[in-house]
């Protein structure tokens, strides 16, 4: 089904304020488009059809024309990048070779948002040669997107780290340790996020380029993707970092509550990640060991 003529003129005229349209009604209404359309975009791009695309999105409107290095986005510009990848995110639950399912209707929308934010930043940091360096660290634009809403601070949060973290997969698979680099990440993201998210994000972002002229993003494995996977979950941090084998109880005999135990803190997770640590007491030593010698 697609909107009439009659149905498109009447929402182009539409007046929005306070009484009517409000941010929790456009957001209730997103949430909708989000958690049960199969193709999320068809939305955005009817919202652009009608010319309100920048009265509402702003953010997303300035995409449009951002252009991209064809060998890596055959698609097109920033929008339509932004477009596939969405949608690619909502068929993660229906066409999915690597088996990774949303669990909840929040984890649902936080990806599908993250998703949706992770390229604003291109809008500033595109040069003349269609890179884009640094946009992972332009968050200000998906900020004023997200605090015009009410998805709540939590899920706001998640997609700022999305956003931060959606070029780190290729990182720590081109590292020289990809293991510690992923329990790395698995303790960065956490307690807003986690790896299995992230990887969904980064998979609707490596699906957003398909050429094909239909808008549909790609459905193939991605490479890279699995093996990605498969280290994070034997190393069982898929869903939440490796647990801290020390707290702050058990050096209150070697430090004062305080920064200082916070970095003492910091500093045995460091070593327990890093050496593969299992012995608790072992690590306590060596913990100590380390603050003396650093002192």
């Amino acid at each position: 089904m697609q909107p009439d003529e009659e149905l498109n003129e009447l929402c182009k005229k539409i007046e929005l304020g306070k009484d009517f349209l409000s941010p929790s009604r456009i957001t209730e209404e997103l949430k909708k488009m989000i958690l049960h359309s199969t193709r999320p975009s068809l939305g955005f791009r009817w919202v652009e059809k009608i010319g309100r695309l920048k009265e509402l999105f702003p953010e997303l409107e300035a995409t449009i024309g951002v252009l991209q290095i064809e060998r890596y986005h055959p698609e097109g510009d920033v929008f339509e990048h932004t477009m596939q990848a969405v949608d690619a995110a909502a068929g993660l639950q229906n066409d999915n070779p690597e088996e990774i399912f949303f669990y909840s209707d929040e984890e649902k929308l936080k990806v599908i948002l993250g998703t949706l934010c992770h390229d604003f930043g291109k809008v500033f940091t595109t040069d003349e040669n269609k890179h884009a360096y640094g946009h992972e660290k332009v968050i200000e634009p998906a900020k004023h997107f997200l605090h015009r809403f009410e998805f709540g601070k939590q899920i706001n949060k998640s997609v700022i780290l999305f956003i931060k973290f959606h070029h780190r997969l290729h990182q720590v698979l081109e590292s020289h340790n990809p293991e510690l680099r992923t329990k790395k990440l698995a303790h960065e993201l956490w307690p807003k996020a986690n790896i299995k998210e992230l990887v969904m994000v980064c998979l609707s972002d490596l699906r957003g380029r398909s050429s094909e002229g239909d808008s549909l993003p790609l459905t193939c494995p991605i490479p890279g993707v699995d093996k990605f996977i498969e280290i994070a979950k034997r190393l069982d941090v898929w869903t939440k970092p490796e647990p801290a084998l020390i707290s702050g109880k058990d050096l209150k005999g070697y430090v004062e509550p305080g920064p200082e135990m916070g970095e003492m803190l910091e500093r045995a997770y460091e070593i327990q990640i890093t050496q593969n640590i299992k012995d608790k007491k072992k690590l306590i030593e060596l913990t100590v060991a380390g603050s003396i010698q650093s002192h």
